[in-house]
């Protein structure tokens, strides 16, 4: 379902967009070593990390993984704040003003509530990783937004690589398979 909704978005939100073209011009000054996690239906570019398409080696496996449990964090994020919100769901019937307005809202109240509830955010909520039994259980979140979202059709784009991205996200797969490695990312590939 996420990575329907990941093509959609690549294709028809994404490419067009202002953020595109300014990382695309190298005009918004991203830190440096900076990269934006993305999965496989975004392209590959030095500035968006993408998975490996196919996993023949451990390496790749290792970044895959990694990667994932990155995504997956903007993926609660944004997944919790739609649900709380549910204006979010839908076009806005507005002014771009008073959508960029709401949206501010929405996303201010999602950053207080966890400080001042316990309840706003639970753990059933979020996805979490069960080491043992090597699965991600998904958060109840990813229920709700399926349930309201339907599903949606794939897009389809070109997504050919340059051999400097390519570059980069081997670096990182090398980084995590040796130095930045963790204890449990084997058991969880």
């Amino acid at each position: 379902m996420l990575e329907l909704m990941g093509e959609l978005l690549t294709a028809v939100f994404f490419q067009p967009s202002k953020l595109a073209q300014a990382l695309e011009n190298n005009t918004l000054n991203l830190p440096e070593r900076s990269i934006i996690v993305a999965d496989a239906a975004f392209p590959l570019k030095t500035y968006l990390m993408k998975p490996y398409p196919r996993t023949p080696t451990h390496k790749e496996q290792v970044f895959n993984y990694r990667l994932s449990r990155a995504r997956r964090i903007v993926e609660n994020a944004f997944g919790i704040l739609v649900t709380r919100f549910r204006v979010l769901l839908n076009t806005i019937d507005m002014r771009p003003k008073n959508v960029d307005s709401i949206v501010l809202a929405a996303c201010s109240l999602h950053n207080w509530l966890p400080k001042t509830s316990d309840m706003y955010i639970t753990h059933r909520c979020v996805d979490f990783e069960n080491v043992q039994q090597r699965v991600v259980v998904p958060g109840a979140w990813r229920t709700q937004l399926r349930t309201a979202m339907g599903s949606l059709p794939p897009a389809r784009h070109s997504n050919h690589a340059s051999r400097k991205a390519e570059a980069i996200r081997n670096a990182y797969a090398q980084l995590f398979e040796t130095t930045e490695a963790v204890p449990w990312q084997d058991h969880m590939i």
